[in-house]
């Protein structure tokens, strides 16, 4: 899971300003911005200037947290926002995970559990619905996911979550394939890191790899094609549908004992 500064900062600047009943107009007269520029930072659609993180940091007396959140929140250029959105319109989605089960496959109360250990700083019901929202794609878009073993195993939110959690992915729609990549596969395309990639029916396909916490987007055609070539090798490496579900199954049958 990627680190979201803009977010993280919008929503910290609007609890306070909640907690000091205070408008976004009030905050914007202050400030000297727009009430619509401060809902927007808010809302996590712009990163804060300097001088509007230093005046956040000095009104609600936050000893220089303001000032840093809203540095990295400028810095963070990873496109993970403008992902989000090219994903709803991605035609074909093929994706690995290491650690958890893709965001894409999430229960509600698996994302809950993940998002309340990793990012407590979030608003974790914002962040819950925004996850549940992106799975509309599951409806129309071709899905290939490869989870590692060691996810499917990792009880995540207590025995009763991770059962639902793998119910689930025996539930999905035709269109979404789920395949196990077993430990024992050893050395592979994805040990480098986890790996989407987009393909869309008009335009050049998007690539995500997050190989050290960072996540980086892009689409240049051989880049692309060096990551399609990797995700080939996975898809070789990884236990095929079906062997997946029985594989899945028998660990719900394990856990239900």
């Amino acid at each position: 899971m990627r680190l979201d500064f803009r977010t993280a900062f919008g929503q910290i600047v609007r609890r306070l300003r909640a907690e000091h009943d205070e408008t976004q107009e009030q905050i914007g007269e202050k400030a000297r911005y727009s009430d619509r520029a401060i809902g927007m930072v808010e809302q996590g659609l712009r990163p804060p200037s300097e001088a509007l993180a230093q005046f956040y940091d000095a009104h609600y007396k936050q000893n220089g947290v303001l000032i840093d959140l809203g540095t990295f929140a400028r810095d963070d250029s990873s496109g993970f926002r403008d992902w989000v959105q090219r994903e709803q319109t991605a035609s074909r989605i093929r994706t690995y995970e290491m650690g958890f089960i893709p965001g894409l496959l999430q229960t509600a109360d698996y994302a809950r559990t993940l998002i309340d250990a990793l990012t407590p700083w979030l608003d974790l019901e914002e962040q819950v619905q925004l996850r549940l929202h992106r799975q509309a794609v599951l409806q129309r878009a071709e899905v290939r996911a490869i989870i590692e073993q060691s996810a499917i195993e990792r009880i995540i939110g207590g025995p009763d979550v991770h059962l639902a959690q793998l119910a689930r992915l025996l539930a999905l729609p035709k269109n979404v394939s789920v395949q196990v990549m077993p430990t024992m596969a050893g050395l592979h395309p994805g040990i480098a890191g986890q790996l989407t990639i987009l393909s869309f029916e008009n335009g050049r396909p998007l690539v995500r790899t997050d190989s050290r916490g960072e996540g980086e987007v892009f689409d240049n055609r051989r880049a692309v094609l060096r990551e399609e070539r990797a995700f080939d090798g996975i898809i070789a490496a990884a236990m095929p549908p079906d062997q997946s579900a029985e594989y899945i199954s028998a660990v719900i049958e394990e856990l239900e004992q």
